[in-house]
């Protein structure tokens, strides 16, 4: 029912934004020499409530774009508005109804004052964003206290070095129902980052080389994250202090450093992840003190680590998930399972048989490797991994199990991989 709501909601917004703001209004053209008005601040002084400011192609250096009106700001063959790293805001946005699109946005500068971007929305309900390059700007969109806004089909190319020099691609703060959708993130410190945000979709997007994270988000509840492709960054994605999560069908790819995740969860509570793919990560799943998470159907393919499960996690189901080619599949460093529990799921490793024919082992599956243990309370030891010291102690556990962890284990085992389509970005 709080998706159906969510989805709802977003059709509402998609309507009132594109009536809202250009039903009844006129046309005023900017161009760089041949036109009434050469200026975009002047065009927006003229302009009245509703109408189309249309913007030729050309560079435009003006000092901070300010919209305090409901127009559509309009790009024609992709104009330019060059920030000029002036440390301020490109475009703000402080009206309702507010359409930009088709610009490229670049140059705002940095400040350690005050958080800059592309675009900045402040306290504004119903924004469209949509067909822009933002293209070195400290933050690229940057919404405050905003809803029912739409940042869709854009792309964003940052300059981070580290996590002191760039912003993030796309900032929202106090927000709610908010549509991200189909963008290009590039090169930010995170890709996404939300704080108190709720009812937002995240829907197909790429986040690739950002420099943190590619999603970051932390006390936002009721969001859904679908479709999405999490390629090379420091850690794909963070999910921090917030409940009622749906992450599905996302790709978390190629996610590796020393403390690098695929998906890193902390405090997450009543949350389903399914579907996703986790893809040579050196680690794809961190749980650390979540509680009532069902992680159902994702495949786990040559990560280092599969799943670390933290002792203060309770109550996760791990079901019908692939582990195939991962180095440890599972690590847990507690002494009572809290009720966490792995039922029917499909582990490459797997010596088991079936007797009955009925898809499901006879015997229970182990697993957590003697070997994982020693790395996880001696690093270092990671360089005898391949070694025939640990290769002898898995196979000697293997055959008489006085050193494994018999906390965690797969009562129902599958002896086929779990078949299903995941959505090619």
């Amino acid at each position: 029912m709080a998706g159906f709501k969510t989805r709802l909601a977003l059709v509402f917004m998609v309507v009132i934004v594109f009536s809202g703001a250009s039903a009844f209004g006129k046309t005023v053209v900017v161009c760089p020499t041949s036109c009434a008005f050469h200026s975009i601040n002047l065009a927006l002084q003229s302009a009245g409530k509703g109408d189309i400011i249309l913007v030729e192609k050309g560079i435009y250096r003006e000092k901070g774009i300010l919209i305090r009106k409901s127009v559509s700001l309009i790009g024609k063959n992709n104009p330019v508005l060059d920030g000029e790293n002036r440390k301020q805001n490109v475009i703000a946005v402080m009206a309702d109804h507010v359409i930009i699109k088709g610009f490229t946005i670049e140059n705002s500068g940095s400040s350690y004052v005050n958080d800059v971007a592309g675009v900045k929305f402040i306290r504004v309900n119903d924004c469209l964003l949509v067909n822009d390059v933002l293209k070195n700007d400290c933050y690229g969109v940057y919404l405050a206290g905003s809803s029912h806004c739409i940042i869709k089909n854009n792309r964003f190319y940052g300059d981070a070095r580290n996590e002191i020099s760039g912003g993030d691609g796309i900032h929202a703060w106090h927000s709610k129902y908010l549509l991200i959708a189909k963008n290009r993130i590039i090169g930010q410190r995170d890709g996404v980052y939300f704080e108190f945000v709720k009812h937002a979709l995240v829907f197909r997007n790429l986040f690739k080389n950002n420099v943190r994270y590619g999603l970051h988000f932390m006390f936002s509840n009721h969001d859904q994250y679908l479709e999405n492709r999490f390629e090379e960054n420091g850690t794909g994605s963070a999910i921090m202090y917030s409940k009622h999560i749906l992450i599905k069908e996302n790709i978390f790819d190629h996610n590796q450093g020393f403390s690098a995740y695929g998906l890193l969860l902390k405090a997450i509570g009543h949350s389903l992840l399914f579907k996703n793919s986790f893809f040579r990560n050196t680690t794809g799943i961190q749980d650390d003190e979540c509680n009532d998470l069902t992680i159902k159907e994702n495949n786990f393919l040559e990560n280092g680590w599969a799943v670390k499960l933290f002792a203060d996690s309770s109550n996760n189901f791990f079901t019908l998930n692939n582990f195939i080619g991962n180095t440890f599949d599972v690590t847990y460093n507690g002494d009572h399972s809290e009720g966490n529990r792995f039922v029917e799921n499909y582990w490459d490793t797997y010596r088991g048989y079936d007797l009955d024919k009925d898809g499901i082992g006879d015997v229970p599956f182990y697993p957590i490797k003697i070997s994982s243990v020693i790395v996880q309370d001696y690093p270092d030891s990671a360089v005898l991994l391949r070694s025939l010291l640990f290769n002898l102690l898995n196979q000697a556990e293997e055959a008489f199990p006085v050193f494994r962890k018999s906390l965690l284990v797969d009562p129902k085992p599958l002896m086929k991989k779990v078949k299903w389509r995941l959505y090619r970005f």
